[in-house]
């Protein structure tokens, strides 16, 4: 029964966050953020055929 509780729990804190106006705004940072990290993956692990 807990586990019912906290998992209710945090999904109504969630609702919360996604009634944030503001999210757009921390989505689009977060993305570029990804993009970014995955790009420095990308360069980091490229072989240059040597």
């Amino acid at each position: 029964m807990m586990a019912i509780g906290t998992a209710i729990d945090r999904s109504l804190r969630l609702d919360e966050y996604d009634a944030d106006p503001d999210i757009d705004a921390t989505r689009s940072m977060l993305g570029a953020l990804a993009k970014g990290l995955g790009a420095a993956y990308d360069q980091l692990n490229r072989t240059d055929g040597d």
